[in-house]
């Protein structure tokens, strides 16, 4: 019996690590997700900056429908994101003796969920390519940037999706 718990605890202290690790990962990759929004902000105020690299932007009023088709559509990736995670996070089975299934799709979910934050940014941009308004860009940037913080990684979460008890996995 003795050898059976410490069998359970090398395997619970492998996955602790394990899932540490994969958290941390995730973390890395959606915090430059975040960093790309900056980035596309850098490109947008030089481009609006600069004279002679723009091509001529399209009148405002011609592309007030697309501004709201866009803007419907980030409404809904922003509203759907948090049910694409949970459908995917479904899918961990708690009960599994091995846990790095479990990981794999704790991880994928919160990738998937990041990029998905981040897409919105590229509403933004398109619509700043079209019309060469930057506010557009900042309207779709500071969405992405809220979507991203509410769906950036936590430790907690992890925990709680793996079906881990708290007291054997800390960060």
């Amino acid at each position: 019996m003795k050898g059976n718990d410490l069998e359970n605890k090398e395997s619970l202290s492998f996955n602790n690590n394990e899932l540490r690790a994969r958290y941390k990962v995730s973390v890395v990759i959606s915090a430059a997700m975040i960093m790309s929004i900056l980035v596309y902000a850098l490109v947008v105020e030089i481009l609006d900056r600069s004279t002679g690299t723009f091509l001529e932007p399209l009148p405002l009023d011609s592309v007030i429908t697309l501004r709201y088709v866009f803007l419907a559509a980030a409404f809904l990736l922003f509203m759907m994101t948090k049910f694409i995670r949970k459908a995917i996070v479904k899918r961990v089975d708690k009960n599994a003796k091995d846990k790095s299934a479990s990981i794999d799709v704790i991880f994928r979910a919160s990738i998937i969920a990041s990029a998905l934050a981040d897409i919105l940014s590229f509403f933004g941009l398109a619509l700043f390519f079209i019309t060469g308004d930057r506010v557009d860009f900042y309207v779709f940037g500071a969405i992405s940037l809220i979507a991203s913080i509410l769906y950036f990684p936590r430790y907690n979460n992890w925990l709680e999706w793996a079906g881990a008890n708290r007291k054997n996995f800390s960060l």
